[in-house]
């Protein structure tokens, strides 16, 4: 059984935490995310590994030959996924070579999926960081967690902002899920949980 907290809410999105990876997750976009290549001399594992196998090997294949790169600000959209994958579409975001990671590359990747919902009727999006996945360490990817916070909020309150000048219809989007691994899934919950609160106290 899928573990799911919901953490709280932002500007009408409520902000989950679940313990699924992008093929899984039961929403109307799913998005991963990919690096260059593997960090460390890593092969691809976890979610990510399983997207792709669930894809046919189509995300390694199309890296290999330079049909998408996985390059930062690089994007694969799939409006039509294979059986295998649960969400109604699927949404890949390229970081960039890992040795070039920061926090600030996964709040970019946030707010591109926030976008999206400006050109879809978009509930519900989930999005799965793979950082780990990707051959990142643990102690390689702190502050995460909270860029990413960053970037949900920001996008949040820019779509607000231009709701407000009427430059864009109302977003459908109600809900914001974190795919986390099950096995850290507590620990995540925790962390997202009380960055969320100090955020939301912060902005008012």
């Amino acid at each position: 059984m899928t573990q799911v907290q919901t953490l709280g809410s932002y500007r009408h999105v409520a902000v989950d935490v679940a313990g699924w990876d992008s093929t899984a997750a039961t929403v109307d976009l799913s998005c991963a995310c990919m690096f260059t290549h593997e960090a460390h001399g890593a092969t691809l594992g976890g979610g990510l590994a399983h997207l792709d196998q669930a894809l046919g090997g189509t995300l390694t294949t199309m890296r290999k030959d330079g049909l998408f790169k996985a390059e930062r600000g690089e994007s694969l959209f799939l409006s039509n996924p294979p059986a295998g994958v649960a969400a109604k579409a699927l949404l890949v975001f390229g970081l960039g070579a890992p040795e070039d990671w920061s926090p600030a590359v996964m709040e970019g990747a946030v707010r591109q999926a926030v976008g999206a919902a400006f050109f879809r009727p978009i509930r519900s999006i989930a999005l799965a960081a793979s950082m780990l996945d990707g051959g990142l360490t643990p102690a390689e990817t702190a502050g995460a967690s909270l860029a990413m916070l960053h970037g949900l909020t920001g996008a949040l309150d820019a779509a607000a902002h231009l709701r407000a000048m009427n430059f864009v219809e109302p977003l459908t989007l109600t809900r914001w899920v974190f795919d986390v691994g099950a096995e850290r899934f507590d620990a995540a919950a925790a962390q997202f949980r009380s960055e969320l609160a100090a955020i939301s106290d912060l902005k008012g």
